[in-house]
């Protein structure tokens, strides 16, 4: 039977532990407070003179199993050196990982160093780029890695995104304002805000013919997730500011803004950067309940 960690065991009358926590009970516990992933350090460098690698010591929470009862192990990285080579011909992806070995599957319970192509099961990777055929250090590779760290359960993820419109002037067809991405390591509740200063050329008093708002819909992996309307500009600037949620999946997100003309036939006036311009801002709540 499973018990809590830090409850005394129960020992038969030879002093064996019959009931007690297990190390898979541990696992599961770490499990539920860590997801898989970095903690600290594990930064790994490159060289400008030979094909190696360099790994600083750090701290990582090793995923062990998976599925509904999901378990973890915190463990140390251990600093070294790893050696590579380049590819024949045309490319390949170095991922440069840890791994918590067991004594079942491996012999040892070590916490070792690795380079290959794919992640082998209870390794969390620390780096990855692209190294090709000239290479002869590896400075010359490109990054081309998401890493996955580590989040206490409850924990937000800070700013994730924080994109500043370079645009100024009038518009009134659809055009992209701004666009990039970012990676969650968990599913995870989103908040999205868009703020922009606005004004318009033609807006005059009360003159209805000129009247006009500005639109900026929201995309996100390519879906349109919101469209915001500011009020009917005039020529005065004015701070707009808009704001929602939503839930997202682990793994890597794209995001785009468009900005057009709604309504007659005013023109928008958009987004000055000596006004502050317009910022889209995705900030992480927290994990997705």
């Amino acid at each position: 039977m499973a018990t809590s960690w830090g409850i005394d065991p129960l020992k038969d009358v030879n002093g064996i532990v019959t009931i007690g926590t297990t190390a898979s009970d541990f696992r599961k516990i770490q499990g539920g407070l860590y997801s898989p992933g970095l903690i600290s350090g594990g930064v790994v460098s490159r060289s400008s003179s030979a094909l190696t690698y360099t790994v600083s010591a750090g701290v990582a929470a090793f995923p062990i199993t998976t599925g509904s009862s999901p378990e973890t192990t915190l463990g140390p990285i251990p600093s070294g050196t790893l050696t590579t080579t380049a590819p024949g011909s045309g490319t390949r992806v170095d991922m440069i990982y840890a791994t918590q070995r067991t004594v079942a599957a491996d012999g040892d319970p070590n916490v070792v160093l690795g380079r290959g192509t794919s992640l082998p099961a209870r390794s969390v990777l620390l780096d990855a780029f692209i190294i090709s055929s000239s290479n002869s250090n590896t400075n010359a590779t490109v990054r081309q890695a998401d890493i996955t760290y580590s989040i206490p359960y409850g924990a937000s993820l800070g700013l994730l995104v924080n994109k500043k419109s370079s645009f100024t002037g009038g518009f009134s067809t659809a055009a992209t304002d701004v666009s990039g991405s970012f990676y969650l390591p968990t599913d995870r509740l989103i908040r999205v805000s868009l703020q922009a200063s606005l004004s318009s050329f033609t807006a005059y008093k009360f003159d209805n013919t000129k009247y006009c708002e500005a639109v900026y819909d929201v995309y996100v992996d390519s879906i349109k997730r919101f469209s915001w309307s500011s009020v009917g500009l005039h020529q005065a600037w004015a701070e707009q500011h808009w704001s929602d949620t939503l839930i997202l999946t682990k793994g890597s997100h794209t995001y785009s803004t468009t900005r057009y003309r709604d309504d007659n036939t005013g023109a928008p006036l958009g987004t000055p950067v000596a006004r502050g311009g317009a910022i889209l801002q995705f900030q992480d709540i927290g994990p997705s309940a």
